[in-house]
């Protein structure tokens, strides 16, 4: 390797191209000689209808992180991404992609970057009979489909479905922006366990490549690229411009309110019983999002097409279980589950459309779990072969190391096993981890890499949700995304369709080609 002079590294200093180790910046960025002129700006504005603008030209809300990108593109459909996507691949540009917003792992901006914004990208179209838009329909039973623009959110999409009668894999807070980061990534949600991650449900998506080239990846088109961005990951290997996902006649909704209170030793051992018992409840048809203290645990569980007598039968015996550690344990079945639940009672269903019911209440309480963390918060799949009762002891293990700690607070998420698990056979670049568990945990308010190494020998192959973990795990390449032969596939990808790398986040796929510096820049490592 040929080691710059040191009159070059003086130069680099000098016009801003190198940092304190000597690397030197891997993306033009503002006062460097191959960022784009004035000229060359208002032209890309022209071409993109006026709606690219300058940081520090106005009150814009990307513009005020310290992440702050150098321009702001608010795309109006896929034609101003693709244009901006080949302008910043020509002049070697970072970009970086915001939908709604959602990203606790803060990789929707980055400084210096163009940052494209999908949120104006709005629309929601269903059809009873789906069919690729460039092929043949599928072999056997019609698919009921919505094809979804980039900027909507889960909130106006799920109104359009249930007009219809049908039902849509959603995110647990409907807020969250539908055709992005939550499908890319995988996407669990209050459905998840009956029929799949949102990423299973993906049938097709229009993607503009780094190249700014407008493509329609589906099982007919770009398998490679359809394989990868579902689950693969959001900011990655293209921008998504709208996806159509598969939906569900709308079925009868009930579920499980479940309260277990205590102290000590009866309160961990009745917990451990019962997480013992995930794959059987997972497999039930129970899931939901619950949250666990020290001394409490609260949950509210959905399991569509059970009677509240089939849900009242097969849970009764794991709760008088429970009981019998000296934990106090209420659980009932009643109609309207997690759903109708939410509103402070259940029955409500039958008289509330199925979003109606679920929506805001479901929203501000999955914000209000969010906003309990202090400081970062890490995550676990926790496996289905852990969870026996020959394995209690690790399981009470992690519990007493857990909830040991003050004021921790825990979302023990049943929301995989059943369908997510049948899913196993679909062929998606999803972390094969979900496959394997039944239960997504979240730690919050306790040191995040403790949480990790208290939870990590229940997990599946040290696998966490890209979308909800801690973002400074060591072995990323395992832990979001499988590592060995499935992250180099999809890797492969990723060299494929962007290979000068213009969308750049970490940790994602190809993160590790760069180093963001203290200034927020990327640097060659």
């Amino acid at each position: 390797m040929k080691l710059p002079s040191a009159a070059g590294l003086l130069l680099a200093a000098l016009t801003g191209v190198v940092n304190g180790q000597g690397q030197t910046l891997a993306k033009n960025y503002e006062g460097n000689a191959g960022f784009p002129t004035s000229a060359q700006w208002d032209a890309l504005n022209s071409a993109v209808g006026n709606k690219l603008s300058r940081c520090g030209s106005g009150r814009l809300e990307a513009c005020t992180s310290e992440d702050t990108p150098s321009y702001v593109l608010r795309a109006r459909n896929g034609q101003d991404i693709g244009n901006a996507l080949k302008f910043a691949n020509e002049h070697n540009l970072r970009v970086t992609v915001r939908g709604t917003g959602h990203d606790f792992m803060e990789r929707n901006t980055g400084a210096g970057s163009l940052n494209i914004w999908t949120t104006d990208m709005r629309g929601a179209q269903w059809t009873a009979s789906w069919a690729p838009s460039n092929g043949s329909a599928p072999n056997g039973p019609k698919l009921a489909a919505v094809t979804i623009g980039a900027g909507m959110a889960w909130t106006s999409v799920t109104s359009t479905v249930e007009r219809n009668g049908h039902v849509v894999t959603t995110g647990a807070d409907t807020t969250v922006g539908a055709a992005g980061g939550w499908t890319m990534g995988g996407g669990h949600g209050p459905l998840s366990n009956q029929y799949g991650m949102g990423c299973d449900n993906l049938l097709e998506a229009v993607v503009a490549l780094p190249s700014g080239d407008i493509v329609t990846a589906n099982a007919n088109s770009y398998p490679d690229l359809y394989w990868a961005i579902r689950g693969g990951g959001g900011g990655t290997f293209g921008v998504m411009i709208s996806a159509t996902m598969r939906t569900y006649p709308k079925p009868t909704m009930n579920g499980l309110t479940l309260r277990i209170s205590g102290r000590g030793s009866g309160y961990v051992n009745a917990l451990a019983y019962m997480w013992a018992k995930l794959p059987e409840i997972t497999d039930f048809g129970l899931s939901g999002y619950p949250t666990m203290s020290s001394s409490s645990y609260f949950g509210m569980l959905n399991a569509p097409g059970k009677t509240t007598a089939e849900i009242n039968a097969f849970f009764n015996p794991i709760a008088a279980k429970m009981r019998s550690y000296g934990a106090t344990v209420s659980a009932s079945a009643s109609s309207g589950g997690l759903l109708g639940g939410l509103l402070g009672g259940f029955g409500g269903l039958g008289r509330r459309s199925f979003y109606e019911t679920y929506g805001e209440p479901t929203n501000q309480r999955v914000k209000r779990q969010a906003l309990t963390s202090v400081g970062l918060f890490s995550s676990r799949l926790i496996a289905r072969s852990a969870m026996n009762e020959e394995n209690l002891p690790a399981i009470r293990k992690m519990l007493e190391t857990i909830l040991a700690t003050s004021r921790v607070s825990v979302l023990p998420y049943p929301n995989s096993g059943g369908q997510v698990a049948r899913n196993a056979e679909l062929d998606v670049g999803l972390n094969p981890a979900w496959r394997e568990s039944v239960m997504h945990m979240i730690v919050q308010r306790m040191d995040a890499k403790a949480a990790v190494a208290a939870m990590g020998p229940l997990s599946a192959n040290e696998g966490a949700y890209l979308n909800e973990a801690y973002p400074e795990e060591v072995d990323w390449k395992r832990t979001f995304f499988g590592g060995g032969e499935h992250y180099e596939k999809l890797l492969a990808v990723k060299n494929k369709y962007d290979p000068k790398n213009t969308l750049w986040c970490m940790p994602c796929v190809g993160g590790d080609v760069f180093v963001e510096g203290k200034d927020g820049r990327l640097y060659n490592p």
